[in-house]
């Protein structure tokens, strides 16, 4: 029972992470917003500042991939209803192969930021 609780917390402590970190990427002020960004870049140095956006993207992703693949493990060895009934281990796989190509996409994102970085103009 204990080890049950354990892993409880364990899992509630990675959603509350989750949930203030997508609060905080929403909170983030419009001058700093990627589109915006992307819309205005011409610059060696504003495209450099958008691989780095996309750098920090990716870590975020493979965070959260991380995350979700512990949850899964800690799920798959709790059994129960959690697996039988319910199969939240499978929901933790699904979440940790997209978040694992999403980080996959954003380091691309962040490779051809800057390679347009390096043809750019310095101004």
């Amino acid at each position: 029972m204990i080890r049950f609780r354990s892993r409880m917390a364990t899992i509630l402590v990675g959603v509350a992470l989750l949930v203030a970190s997508v609060a905080f990427r929403a909170g983030a002020g419009q001058e700093d917003s990627l589109p915006a960004m992307v819309a205005q870049a011409k610059t060696a140095a504003e495209y450099e500042a958008i691989a780095k956006k996309y750098d920090v993207m990716a870590a975020e992703e493979k965070s959260r991939a991380a995350m979700h693949t512990k949850m899964g493990e800690n799920l798959k060895s709790m059994g129960g209803a959690a697996i039988g009934k319910y199969h939240m281990d499978q929901h933790c796989a699904s979440i940790t192969k997209d978040a694992s190509n999403l980080a996959t996409n954003y380091e691309q994102m962040a490779a051809a930021y800057r390679a347009m970085a390096a043809t750019a103009q310095v101004k």
